[in-house]
């Protein structure tokens, strides 16, 4: 606990150069409204990165537990990611001519390419 009574991490950080509040990230709890905002704006500060992307800077300020599913509900619930990600259209396939399909002589239809 930290003095605002917020819960953090504790590391092995103590020594590093680093700001406190990297040094010692707000634990966050795995599902909320508030923790799926925070991951949310992390992914699209990271202009819609991928999953280790998001995660690592997510984790500068902030510990998520299971934060790595965090990250993936989230991403799969982005509209711009899913329409980026999506599936080419695959059109339907027309009905052939009659001609194709009828049955004929061998060598009964010749065309000739000059």
């Amino acid at each position: 606990m930290d003095m605002e009574g917020l819960l953090r991490v504790g590391g092995r950080l103590t020594n590093a150069a680093l700001p406190w509040c990297h040094k010692h990230p707000l634990l966050l709890p795995p599902d909320g409204t508030i923790v799926a905002l925070i991951v949310r704006r992390a992914h699209e500060s990271e202009l819609h990165a991928g999953v280790n992307q998001t995660l690592a800077a997510l984790r500068r300020r902030y510990w998520v537990i299971r934060g790595r599913q965090a990250v993936k509900r989230c991403i799969r619930s982005c509209i711009t990611c899913r329409r980026q990600d999506g599936r080419p259209f695959c059109p339907l396939m027309s009905e052939l001519p009659v001609a194709r399909v009828e049955p004929t002589f061998p060598f009964g239809h010749v065309g000739l390419d000059f």
